[in-house]
């Protein structure tokens, strides 16, 4: 029997990211790809994304010499269907973040005759995409694998594996959107994720929508003066103030367009501009509150660990001492841990999980080699401490090494 390879996506409302992993912790490629949460693009542009994604995670490993194995070209199936799914993921696809309506009219691709038969065999594939159809991804996927398993689930899974891998504790994620998650002795919530117009508190849409009102309050003298009126006329190009409206409400002004205005607020911030060191301290506030809530409802009896992880947990000091600051003050007995790795590497772990690999030190050393390795430039993307493998972090995975490799996905919030 050859090597087990597996694919692991984390994607959303601003990119996807995919990593091709074997069974030992190799990472072979990496693809990259716009946003697929249907929520906020359309169908098509999503699957645009996955295919990106797919073609360049297998295009980087084929071009870095790996041996991915080849299905079988008599197999019809390519990913499993709903009635296949085994019981550990057949409730994956329902989870927080799903869209309820079918997806607008895809016509599965399929691939010329050349490549029919050399389609990759993985062994699993796990799919961390909230607003993600099950007939997109499955459209993606069967084109290019045949995969057994295939689990499609939210995103706050993920995230939490990526941050404390093997472990127990609260986390808060904040990217385009946000929330919390906390896991103690099989017990799981999940706090926020309620969208850009009820929540997302902390989250880089929330930044930037605070930065564009605080330009507003001083451009009407209702708020102090601030550098980030110039630093977003000069990004967005608008004569005059009173233009914003149309910008702003323009269909060019996409959900992850904004969101990535939330960069300006942490550059002014670090240039000293009072108004974006406070959007950023009370995106922090506001990230500690979500995971004091999380961790508060599994009532924990003693230490608890508690990390940031995310796009926005990059973006400046004020986050993070605002977050730790909160966490601290409502929960003294919590412990600050450095997230491990971002969640696009938490969703190669629980397709590992789904491969039935156990996930042991040994396994994560050898990830973190071929990181180094050979994606030096995306590590940034890819691992949130330098001291990921800290001594404690290895105890804690390799006592929790059952529970990671054999635990259920929780169903999140609708």
């Amino acid at each position: 029997m050859g090597k087990r390879w597996v694919l692991g996506i984390d994607s959303g409302g601003t990119k996807a990211i995919g990593l091709l992993v074997s069974e030992d912790g190799t990472v072979a490629g990496v693809g990259f790809g716009g946003p697929t949460n249907q929520y906020f693009v359309a169908a098509e542009d999503a699957l645009v994304s996955l295919r990106r994604v797919i073609r360049q995670a297998v295009d980087m490993a084929e071009g870095r010499g790996y041996p991915l194995p080849l299905a079988d070209p008599t197999d019809p199936a390519g990913a499993e269907d709903e009635g296949q799914a085994d019981s550990s993921t057949s409730s994956s696809w329902q989870s927080r973040g799903q869209p309820h309506e079918q997806a607008h009219e895809i016509a599965p691709a399929t691939p010329p005759t050349s490549e029919a038969t050399s389609r990759i065999r993985l062994d699993a594939a796990y799919l961390s995409a909230p607003g993600l159809s099950k007939e997109v991804a499955l459209t993606a996927l069967r084109e290019r694998f045949v995969v057994h398993p295939v689990a499609l689930a939210d995103d706050a899974e993920a995230a939490f594996v990526g941050a404390l891998p093997g472990g127990e504790g609260a986390i808060a994620l904040a990217g385009t959107g946000s929330f919390a998650y906390a896991r103690r002795d099989g017990q799981v919530v999940v706090k926020g994720g309620w969208g850009p117009l009820l929540g997302d508190e902390g989250s880089g849409y929330w930044i930037a929508l605070e930065a564009l009102k605080a330009v507003i309050r001083a451009y009407e003298h209702r708020g102090p003066p601030t550098s980030l009126a110039e630093a977003l006329q000069a990004t967005l190009r608008y004569s005059f103030p009173e233009e914003l409206r149309r910008l702003v409400y323009g269909a060019q002004m996409t959900r992850h367009r904004l969101a990535g205005l939330a960069m300006l607020v942490s550059q002014e911030a670090a240039s000293g501009d009072a108004v974006a060191q406070q959007i950023l301290q009370q995106a922090g506030q506001e990230l500690g509150a979500l995971a004091v809530s999380a961790a508060r409802e599994l009532s924990w009896p003693g230490q608890c660990p508690v990390s940031l992880t995310g796009g926005v947990a990059r973006a400046g000091q004020w986050v993070q001492e605002a977050f730790r600051r909160t966490v601290k003050e409502a929960l003294p007995q919590s412990v600050w841990v450095e997230p491990a790795y971002a969640p696009c590497v938490g969703a190669a772990l629980l397709a590992l999980r789904l491969a039935q690999v156990p996930i042991v030190p040994s396994l994560l050393k050898r990830l973190e080699a071929s990181l180094y390795e050979g994606f030096r430039p995306f590590l940034p993307m890819m691992m949130r401490s330098g001291a990921a493998l800290s001594s404690a972090n290895l105890t804690r995975i390799g006592e929790a090494e059952t529970g990671l490799a054999t635990g259920t996905t929780a169903e999140g919030k609708a």
